[in-house]
């Protein structure tokens, strides 16, 4: 996945949510943090609002990804906190070695139902008895809506941010839930032909929008599964504590769910 990393690295700086965490957020895990005050935290991705939470000084973190890029343009750590490339399927850690695990939007890029099982058995793999995984998930919408649902809503001036359209296109086009993200690009294009007209319209600038681009001839599939049958992945290995929604466009679809390991 190279390819699509080394842009979104690129464009780091013009996402925002539901793409990226909010203040909201961070705070669930922030006030998890604070309630278990874990030792050692391992964080999946390079999430800066997650690497960069208020931890405590005591705590050791550690974050683990897959791509070069994201480290190398991404990675903004607190000091004594170290980054580095591995597959959170078959994560480079001893077992009960951290705490808590938290991700951001971690799953969508792993396949549903198998990869999900394999990250939610390396969790707990490396998670001390009791120890916590903090992940904020995305969903698909419910009851489920067509791409034409999506591009209805545009034109009406119902979808406030580029961010929450793209996110809501992606996950009307999942079969099987799952979406190839070059079938994103190749929907934006036939469905919105009139864009720069529209986008003037919706005050959107083009170099915002110019991060669908991102998508274009890209061959890797993005997982939207039901929450229930995600859930199924975690079956005898955790158990839902909590579940958070923020406030912003489409956080409905973006909970925080807090899982604690069992013993």
């Amino acid at each position: 996945m190279s390819g699509v990393w080394e842009t979104h690295s690129r464009l780091w700086s013009l996402l925002g949510p539901p793409l990226r965490p909010s203040p909201e957020d961070t705070a669930v895990v922030e006030a998890i943090a604070r309630r278990v005050n874990p030792r050692a935290v391992l964080v999946l991705g390079v999430t800066p609002e997650t690497v960069r939470a208020a931890w405590t000084p005591e705590t050791s973190i550690l974050a683990v990804d897959a791509s070069p890029d994201m480290i190398a343009n991404v990675w903004r750590a607190p000091s004594g906190a170290r980054a580095i490339q591995g597959d959170w399927r078959a994560l480079p850690l001893a077992a009960a070695s951290v705490d808590l695990v938290a991700g951001d939007g971690v799953t969508t890029v792993l396949a549903h139902p198998d990869e999900h099982r394999t990250l939610f058995l390396e969790a707990r793999r490396v998670l001390t008895p009791g120890g916590r995984l903090v992940l904020r998930v995305f969903l698909p919408g419910s009851p489920p809506e067509s791409p034409a649902d999506v591009v209805r809503d545009l034109r009406a001036g119902r979808i406030r941010g580029f961010h929450a359209f793209k996110w809501r296109l992606g996950a009307s086009l999942a079969r099987s839930a799952v979406v190839r993200l070059g079938d994103v690009w190749n929907a934006w294009r036939e469905l919105v032909p009139d864009a720069t007209s529209l986008l003037a319209e919706l005050g959107w600038s083009e170099e915002l929008v110019a991060t669908v681009d991102a998508y274009r001839d890209r061959p890797e599939l993005y997982a939207f599964p039901a929450e229930d049958s995600f859930l199924e992945s975690a079956r005898d290995l955790f158990v839902v504590e909590s579940r958070h929604v923020g406030t912003y466009e489409l956080a409905e679809r973006c909970p925080t769910l807090v899982l604690r390991a069992l013993t």
